[in-house]
């Protein structure tokens, strides 16, 4: 069996689905250190010029040293607000856009303490209307021994080998260089970098395509078979 670990990221990008995909167990690493400027509470959209622009989840001040089921969204700022009135000039070209709002509409009935939960839950919403159905925990409710953890790489061996039938761990391109494959291998756990041939796809009005958006924009112009067919074309490197 695959598995696959990764911290809960704010509507990823596609290559973040695409691995879970291609896991047969994922598991959301809430338990990682909080780090900012990264994806755990921004992520990118389309912007009216044609170029990009972040909508952000602001963090409460003193939450940025904590772990990531520990960080806590600051609702003293209207940003479901900001965020659906940034995705609102999709509405005129975007095809699939009233069922990306509803999903958001759906996702922000409720408030969440930690930005783990808001990212967990979207996560789920995003995968229920792929159609992908996997086995998913969360790092914080296992009950695991990391005291062998010495080095950021052991995570993947350490929760692979929680899991009796777990014989592969799959892992985003960008941590190629980062892994020592030799740790896996000594465990009998086959390591593989999986990497999305991104598909470029019809944004609408823009004439020239911008590539790397959060997952909704993908949604916004796409059905969920040519979602599903975007997930399935990978490779793994060599």
């Amino acid at each position: 069996m695959k598995l696959a670990l990764h911290q809960p990221y704010l509507f990823p990008y596609l290559g973040y689905f695409a691995v879970i995909n291609a896991s047969d167990i994922y598991v959301h690493s809430d338990t990682m250190q909080y780090m900012r400027h990264g994806w755990v509470n921004r992520n990118r959209i389309l912007s009216g010029d044609g170029s990009w622009k972040y909508f952000i989840v602001p963090i409460k001040k003193g939450s940025y040293t904590n772990k990531i089921n520990e960080t806590l969204i600051d609702y003293s700022q209207k940003w479901e607000d900001k965020i659906m009135a940034q995705l609102g000039f999709y509405k005129k070209k975007a095809p699939y856009y009233e069922q990306v709002i509803s999903m958001l509409e759906l996702l922000f009935q409720r408030k969440y303490d930690s930005i783990s939960e808001l990212n967990i839950q979207s996560t789920k919403l995003v995968m229920d209307y792929l159609n992908i159905n996997k086995e998913v925990h969360k790092l914080s409710e296992m009950d695991i021994d990391f005291s062998t953890v010495k080095e950021p790489d052991d995570w993947g061996v350490v929760v692979s080998k929680s899991f009796k039938d777990v014989d592969c761990y799959i892992n985003a391109p960008g941590g190629k260089d980062f892994y020592n494959t030799t740790k896996y291998v000594k465990e009998n756990i086959e390591i593989r970098f999986l990497q999305t041939k991104l598909t470029e796809y019809k944004q609408g009005w823009n004439k020239q395509f911008v590539a790397g958006l959060s997952i909704l924009d993908i949604m916004m112009f796409n059905s969920v078979d040519q979602i599903n067919n975007m997930l399935r074309n990978y490779t793994y490197l060599q």
